[in-house]
């Protein structure tokens, strides 16, 4: 005999707090203590804080742009230009993502 065993339980965090719409905020929190990280100096710290405010929210415009800021600081300049767009796509209004697209484009002429 087939015994039900209730709904299957995702361990996913991401996906639970997707669930309970709980995504954006939580990726806030990871944004503002990778924030403090960089202040810091904790440049590795403030990586991880982002990417995993982009695990959980993957349309984040701000945490996409600090990544995309701290891939220039790391000379990875072509993975830093897909995620400023990236941001732009989410929220078309980031100056911020704008600007620093610019400066990579003008940095491009210039070689």
């Amino acid at each position: 005999e087939l015994q039900d065993d209730g709904p299957e339980l995702d361990t996913n965090a991401a996906a639970t707090l997707q669930r309970a719409g709980l995504n954006t905020p939580a990726a806030d929190a990871l944004v503002l203590r990778g924030i403090d990280f960089e202040d810091d100096g904790d440049t590795l710290e403030a990586l991880e804080a982002y990417e995993g405010a982009v695990e959980l929210d993957p349309n984040h415009p701000d945490a996409l742009f600090r990544l995309g800021a701290l891939n220039v600081q790391f000379g990875l300049t072509e993975d830093a230009r897909d995620l400023f767009h990236r941001a732009l796509d989410a929220d078309p209004d980031h100056s911020a993502a704008a600007a620093c697209l610019h400066l990579l484009q003008d940095v491009d002429a210039t070689e």
